[in-house]
């Protein structure tokens, strides 16, 4: 239902990080089912967060997703919970990133 209310023209790259986290259950299907090319990072529901902790606003839980963005040259990234999301947009070349919380 969600994916037949978007629209993308133009396929773009997204890297989604889940932390691990609740959010890891349904947006990766959701994001398959859209003109996106999809890199999945700890996309796994693991209530120990073994990667680090899924609150994507407090910054150094966005280093692997940074990272990762910066070597795909990535237009936007997701890194997101079940209650919180934040985009870390960026532009080619990439130089800077544009945190967008909701």
């Amino acid at each position: 239902m969600i994916a037949s209310k978007i629209d993308i023209k133009k396929r773009m790259k997204v890297v989604m990080d889940c932390g691990n986290a609740a959010g890891a259950i349904c947006a990766p299907e959701i994001f398959k089912n859209l003109n996106v090319d999809l890199t999945e990072l700890y996309c796994d529901v693991d209530g120990t967060f073994p990667n680090h902790h899924p609150d994507p606003t407090v910054k150094e839980n966005l280093i692997d997703l940074i990272s990762l963005v910066k070597k795909a040259a990535t237009i936007s990234a997701w890194p997101l919970t079940a209650m919180r999301t934040v985009s870390v947009l960026s532009m080619r070349p990439v130089t800077s990133f544009g945190l967008i919380s909701s």
